[in-house]
């Protein structure tokens, strides 16, 4: 019988492009999705590659702080691996109700911990942030030993999880492992980019571009080599790469129990990523700068020394001009 491995989140930018890849793979799936911020055209898209592969999925629309449920879902498959990628993210959703944003990041971590612990799975893979370091101004590349200062509600409920994975994988035999995300960079596998609610720098560029509108920068007295914000950018097929290794790594001891950075050790400004763009463009992107928002981070890289050193991970598009170019190709 085939392993079963259960993706929530499923229907987003990072959950979509894993299953689309994981379907090579000898596994069957169980996914879930409330469609909060993942979409049904990718579903669909995945539902047809199943079919042509002659692959089986599950799908099953619900939130994860529905434990009735879920649970009902456990008792109906045997489940070997999880991977959880499902949160709110949408800043301005936390601003808007920090509580209620809270509450379902971080109780539906749970959830998925107490069924991990009742149907004894061993294997935990989840989804956490760069955003757990907050802004400590850090001199040097972050190293995931770092002190965790999360300024947004976002960050927070991700170190609350993080704590919560600590304390099951304690009293059972739970083996995690903890993926830090730097700044994601692509495209969901049915390219719903004009229907997001909270779109990323690379995403309001692509906006900004097909509306011939003019792309606010915000802040220009940040201490980086040009005055504007500086992050560390990580191309979607290296992510989803970084999670297959999880699967690779199975009866490795070393590699779990522990937290990962993913990124590229490399920073690169609001400035640069836009001044790339427009090597790449005949109509140029135009830009105004704005005041800094409050709590912006100035600078966030990644060191990830420690993945790269417990792993046979090797991104391929580590460089600025590659990520522009896979991310616009089709545009």
């Amino acid at each position: 019988m085939k392993k079963k491995i259960l993706i929530t989140g499923s229907c987003g930018l990072i959950g979509s492009n894993l299953v689309n890849r994981l379907l090579h793979y000898n596994y069957d799936f169980v996914l879930i999705d409330d469609f909060s911020t993942g979409f049904k055209k990718n579903l669909l898209k995945i539902q047809q590659k199943a079919k042509n592969m002659n692959k089986r999925i599950y799908f099953y629309e619900i939130n994860l702080i529905n434990y009735k449920k879920l649970h009902s879902i456990f008792l109906t498959h045997k489940i070997s691996v999880i991977f959880h990628l499902a949160a709110f993210s949408n800043v301005n959703e936390s601003k808007k109700n920090p509580k209620k944003f809270l509450l379902n990041n971080v109780l539906s971590t749970e959830n998925l911990l107490k069924e991990s612990e009742y149907f004894k799975i061993k294997y935990f893979i989840f989804s956490s942030s760069a955003a757990v370091y907050g802004n400590n101004k850090f001199k040097k590349n972050i190293k995931e030993d770092f002190s965790l200062k999360p300024i947004s509600v976002y960050g927070k409920s991700k170190k609350i999880c993080e704590n919560k994975i600590f304390s099951y994988s304690k009293n059972n035999n739970i083996k995690y492992c903890i993926f830090r995300y730097f700044n994601v960079i692509g495209r969901d596998i049915g390219n719903n980019l004009t229907q997001k609610k909270n779109l990323n720098l690379f995403e309001m560029i692509a906006f900004c571009k097909n509306k011939n509108k003019r792309i606010k920068i915000y802040g220009k007295k940040f201490k980086t080599h040009d005055g504007t914000a500086v992050r560390d950018f990580i191309f979607i097929d290296d992510l989803v790469e970084a999670h297959i290794v999880c699967l690779k790594k199975l009866n490795h001891k070393k590699f779990w129990n522990n937290v990962y950075n993913v990124g590229y050790n490399k920073g690169y400004s609001v400035l640069d990523v836009i001044l790339e763009c427009n090597r790449n463009f005949k109509n140029k992107i135009k830009y105004e700068f704005l005041k800094s928002r409050s709590g912006e981070i100035s600078k966030s890289v990644a060191n990830t020394e420690k993945f790269l050193n417990n792993s046979q991970w090797k991104p391929r598009m580590s460089n600025l001009k590659k990520i522009v170019t896979s991310f616009f190709q089709n545009t």
